[in-house]
């Protein structure tokens, strides 16, 4: 029975030393496991550094790109503002010339409807239909047309024919943009008819 005590003392001792040689080994790697993970711990530190470094320059950098479009935005506010100033003080211009222009063209009409077909001719006394006196020598049956002439005068088409016959013009029959030569004021015409 002592032999087999010591056996069994002799295998459970193996087993023991075994098993210590295990915890050796197993603590060992651990060991070398902790090492490995100390290591990628400070890599990951390093890492994340640099990171909010870079996301430091990042904000600094984008602070400064706003404020620089924050400073382009006011001084084109200011520019535009100052443009659409000057744009208000052009168009108040404009329209004020427009405004005299409207006036001066405003007169001319009303003046040119007191005085609208009304012949040319009047003024001199060759006119068929009236005289200067405003003796009319027409009835409402008669046709006097009136033709405009790009002189401004008006002249009656009867009148006009007359004046032309006088003048030896071998014109037979007026049309649009006839060339003739006024006979109020004697300059080279085209009948606007």
């Amino acid at each position: 029975m002592k032999e087999i005590k010591e056996k069994i003392n002799i295998k459970i001792n193996a087993y023991i030393d075994e098993i210590n040689s295990l915890k050796r080994k197993g603590n060992k790697k651990i060991e070398l496991f902790k090492f490995e993970i100390d290591k990628k711990n400070d890599e990951i530190k390093k890492m994340n550094n640099k990171i909010e470094l870079l996301i430091k320059k990042l904000k600094t950098k984008t602070n400064n790109n706003e404020k620089r479009n924050t400073k382009n935005i006011e001084l084109h506010k200011h520019i535009l503002n100052e443009k659409e100033e000057d744009y208000d003080e052009m168009l108040k211009l404009k329209l004020n010339n427009s405004k005299e222009i409207i006036y001066e063209i405003d007169k001319i009409i009303k003046t040119k409807e007191k005085n609208q077909e009304k012949c040319a001719l009047i003024s001199s006394d060759i006119c068929g239909y009236e005289s200067s006196k405003g003796e009319i020598f027409y009835n409402n049956n008669d046709s006097n047309k009136i033709i405009h002439l790009s002189c401004g005068h008006y002249i009656h088409d009867e009148c006009l024919q007359s004046s032309l016959r006088v003048s030896n013009s071998n014109i037979e029959k007026l049309t649009p943009k006839t060339i003739i030569k006024c006979p109020s004021c004697g300059e080279d015409v085209v009948t606007l008819l």
